[in-house]
């Protein structure tokens, strides 16, 4: 008898605990609960244009799109190189930070999973007039609390240097014709990091004829 008691409250001492347990971990759920939302990601160059012959300022022919946790982990990652809608729509956990970067017109898909290995991206500029598919670009928000139905703009800023001549002929007659006769950039780098801070180490590192 004495010992049918104690198996049956060792039993009762189980289903105590047990229920306690349920209890706790259901309370966790309520009180914290895991908010998907939708985010609208939007592109301030425009997004995929006509190609032209010659290299265009805003032409993005190809994306990638990779969006960093908290921990710096790849959470969602996009390559696209053809016709795409924008703006994008993804499904992100509301409340929580993430980090957005973009790099257009790379040519192909970055293989990276962790956002330590943006350090060591680096892209191999050529002439400008061999871009045909658009200047190399890249956009990055930094980390940002994310909540649903916001947009998060990326602003691509080019990774090659550029310079503009701009001739205002207003005043003049029709009949008078204007010539730039030459100009030449020299010392353009030949290779850059895409997401950190970049300097010429000597002059093998640049074009030094210039175009």
């Amino acid at each position: 008898m004495e010992r049918e008691r104690f198996i049956h409250s060792g039993i009762l001492r189980l289903i105590i605990q047990y229920t306690a347990l349920v209890w706790s971990l259901t309370g966790c759920i309520s009180e914290n609960p895991v908010r998907q939302g939708v985010v609208s990601i939007i592109f301030e160059n425009g997004f995929y244009q006509t190609k032209s012959m010659a290299p265009d300022e805003n032409k993005i022919s190809d994306i990638n799109l990779i969006v960093f946790d908290e921990y710096g982990r790849a959470e969602a990652t996009l390559w696209a190189d053809n016709n795409l809608e924008a703006p994008l729509n993804l499904a992100l956990t509301s409340g929580k930070l993430y980090r957005f970067i973009a790099a257009a017109n790379f040519g192909y898909r970055l293989g990276i999973s962790d956002a330590s290995q943006l350090n060591s991206l680096t892209y191999h500029l050529v002439y400008p007039d061999e871009y045909r598919c658009g200047i190399p670009m890249t956009a990055d928000t930094g980390y940002i609390m994310v909540e649903e139905g916001d947009q998060i703009r990326l602003t691509f800023i080019r990774l090659m240097s550029k310079i503009s001549i701009q001739m205002d002929r207003s005043k003049l007659s029709d009949e008078v014709e204007m010539n730039v006769t030459g100009v030449r950039i020299g010392n353009c780098p030949k290779v850059i990091k895409a997401f950190t801070s970049n300097s010429v180490k000597s002059a093998n590192d640049c074009f030094t004829l210039g175009y």
